[in-house]
This record gives C-alpha cells, structure tokens and sequence, in this order.
C-alpha cells in the first residue's frame, strides 16, 4: 500500500452504489458525457449513473480492482482501472447477460444513439492505445465536495506504484475530452500521444511511462 495522508483501498462489491454516486457528481460537466447524452440532458444524471454502474459491475465481473479513496469511512474518490490483463471489449461486455439489462435500460430512457456513440468511442480509443501491456485509466473521479485536498493524486500515485511494480506493464494510458485535464495530468508525467476529434469533442489520449522504461 502506499503511504499517502489519504486512505487508497480496493472497493468491495457493496460499495458499488457510493462508487457509481461519486462518479456521477464527478463527471457532472464532462464534455464527452454531455455529447453522449446530448439530446437527453434532462435524464442526463440517471443516464450517467447507468454508464457508471456497467463500468463499474464489468470490472467486478473480470476481477479488476476499482481503486477508492476514502475520508472518514466516506468514499471521496473513485479511479476504475484496467490491468495489462484485462482484455474484454465494451461491446462483448456489454451485451453479456449480466449487464444487458443496463443497456436495456439506457435504450429506454435515450434511444440507441448514445449506445452506438459509447462502442464507437471505444473502438476508436481501443486503436489508440499503447501496443505493449499497460494500465488503462478509464475513469478518475473525485466528489466535487472533495476537490483540492489530493484525493485524485492519491489514486494516481497508487496506480503509478502498481503499474511500477507490475511484471509486464509499462505505463499507464488514459483519455480526457477536457482540455483542463490535460495539464494536470502532464504535471504528473503523461504526454499527449494521440488528439482526436470525436463527433463535437476532442478526446487527448495521453499516457505515462514507467520509470524504467522513460
């Protein structure tokens, strides 16, 4: 574990519900959620809490860690990850028995645009991402309540460490439609490979070596 003032634990099952609440107020005004779901804003919340409760059970399902730092026992922030190992796609996720009743209920609510816009999304980003074995940061939210006080440093400080000292990984990889990201990952050592225009957003995608391979 790494020594941080800010508690970095691997979320159980249980906490799926307070994980997929912290990433909806996160990505409250994300630019790539808001052209997902743009003909749709007034469900926009529900919508995103849906898109969060399937990242969040498929990585549970394929055993992947969701990374969360808490304060008091509450859970402040949230960064769902992917290992070198992990190697399923969105769309056989998605239409997996366990977690098509998600995509039933985001058809329901938004019709199939923003479903076709999410595979879409992730067959480009899929393309872009680095060949060799890495860490994918798929999503990195901190309670807006939170913000400032180094809940999100915390969880890439941990993700560094487990990409550092796992046996084939050599970095981490993530992508960010809000061009304010962008410096504040760099401050951590990611470097744009990659800007892309994706329908009315760009998407930067960016990513960090491990040390050993800088």
């Amino acid at each position: 574990m790494i020594k941080t003032d800010n508690k970095v634990v691997a979320i159980s099952e249980n906490q799926i519900n307070d994980a997929v609440n912290t990433l909806t107020l996160a990505f409250e005004k994300d630019p790539f959620h808001r052209y997902v779901f743009e003909n749709h804003l007034k469900h926009y919340r529900t919508l995103e809490q849906i898109l969060f409760k399937y990242l969040t059970v498929v990585k549970f399902k394929h055993s992947q860690n969701i990374l969360g730092v808490t304060r008091d026992n509450k859970l402040m922030g949230i960064a769902n990850i992917e290992s070198p190992e992990y190697k399923e796609s969105f769309w056989k996720s998605y239409i997996s028995p366990d977690v098509s009743s998600l995509l039933l209920q985001m058809i329901l609510v938004s019709g199939l645009v923003p479903a076709y816009r999410l595979i879409k999304y992730s067959q480009l980003i899929g393309a872009k991402k680095p060949k060799k074995p890495h860490f994918y940061l798929v999503a990195l939210g901190v309670n807006p309540q939170g913000h400032g006080q180094g809940y999100g440093k915390s969880l890439l400080n941990h993700l560094h460490e487990l990409s550092q000292h796992h046996p084939t990984s050599v970095g981490v990889a993530l992508d960010t439609a809000n061009p304010d990201n962008v410096p504040l990952y760099e401050h951590f050592g990611y470097k744009v490979i990659s800007k892309e225009t994706f329908g009315k957003v760009n998407l930067w995608c960016m990513f960090r070596a491990n040390k050993n391979e800088r």
